[in-house]
C-alpha cells in the first residue's frame, strides 16, 4: 500500500480529485450567488436582494418594525414587506423557502426614478431597457401588455411600459 502513495502519478490525480471535489462543492454552495451579485452591483436600492433589513428575522419582527420612511404591509396573496410612501415595495420572505430560508428580501418594486434595476431606470426607453437586460444574460420570458419579463437563473425582473418608456420595474428571487 505504501507503494502506491510513493507514486508521484496517484499524487497528482489525487490531487486533482481532491480540487475538483472542492470546486463543486463549492459551486452547489454558491449556487444562484454570482446573479445576485451581479444584480446588486448594477442596481441601486434600499436593501439588496437577497440581503437582510436589521432588525427584521421575521414576518412578527417586521410588523413591529420601526423604519423611518418605511412601514410593513401584508397583501391578500400573502406577500409582505416594507413599503415607502412613494410606493416603492422591498418585498420579505424566506428563501430559498420556509423550512430552509432565511427572512429577508426576496422581491423590489419602483415606479420611482431615483432607483435602478440592473441600470433601468424608470423613464428609461423600452428598448433601451430590453438591450440592457439581454447585455446582462437575461433572457426574455414573456410578457403581455404593456409588460416584459426577463428571467436569470433565480432572478425575475419585470418591467411595465407605455409609450415606450418604462413606468416600473419589479425584480425577484424565484423559488
Amino acid at each position: 500500500m505504501r507503494t502506491i502513495f510513493k507514486n508521484k502519478l496517484f499524487k497528482i490525480l489525487l490531487i486533482v480529485i481532491l480540487i475538483a471535489a472542492v470546486l463543486t462543492v463549492l459551486g452547489m454552495s454558491l449556487y444562484g450567488s454570482f446573479e445576485i451579485i451581479q444584480f446588486n452591483s448594477n442596481s441601486i436600492t434600499d436593501w439588496r436582494l437577497d440581503g437582510s433589513v436589521e432588525g427584521i428575522s421575521s414576518p412578527e419582527e417586521g410588523e413591529r418594525a420601526d423604519i423611518p420612511g418605511f412601514f410593513w404591509f401584508e397583501d391578500e396573496d400573502g406577500s409582505m414587506g416594507l413599503q415607502a410612501s412613494d410606493g416603492t415595495r422591498y418585498y420579505m420572505g424566506y428563501y430559498p423557502n420556509d423550512s430552509l430560508g432565511r427572512f429577508h428580501v426576496v422581491g423590489f418594486g419602483s415606479s420611482e426614478k431615483v432607483y435602478s434595476v440592473l441600470d433601468i431606470r424608470v423613464g428609461d426607453s423600452i428598448t433601451d431597457a430590453t438591450t440592457q437586460l439581454m447585455d446582462c444574460g437575461y433572457s426574455m420570458d414573456g410578457g403581455g401588455l404593456n409588460i416584459c419579463k426577463a428571467t436569470k437563473g433565480h432572478i425575475s425582473v419585470i418591467i411595465s411600459f407605455e409609450h415606450g418608456y418604462v413606468t416600473h420595474i419589479e425584480a425577484s428571487l424565484d423559488r
